[in-house]
């Protein structure tokens, strides 16, 4: 029986989209959503295990990856929180 690795890893990965999705494949379409990705020149950070670095194989034409150490800082970019309407429509009213 094969021993089981129970250790932490002690990196991560910095993954940024570079390309878009246009005439992408289903598929590399929901790996791209199921790793956080939101938009071109975002970013998100990941554990290195076995999982992530498939997907990040499957997509590697359309992302960049940096490796990090493990619990160090990295500012990520993301999408700005857009408002709903009855925000956005409260806010006239009382203006």
């Amino acid at each position: 029986m094969a021993k089981q690795n129970n250790q932490q890893s002690n990196k991560e990965f910095v993954v940024t989209q570079k390309r878009s999705l246009i005439a992408c494949s289903h598929t590399q379409r929901a790996t791209m959503k199921a790793l956080g990705m939101r938009g071109r020149h975002k970013s998100v950070v990941i554990q290195d295990n076995p999982a992530n670095r498939g997907q990040i194989l499957k997509i590697q034409h359309l992302v960049e990856v940096a490796v990090q150490p493990a619990g160090t800082k990295v500012v990520v970019k993301s999408a700005p929180l857009k408002k709903t309407k009855t925000e956005s429509t409260s806010a006239r009213v009382k203006a």
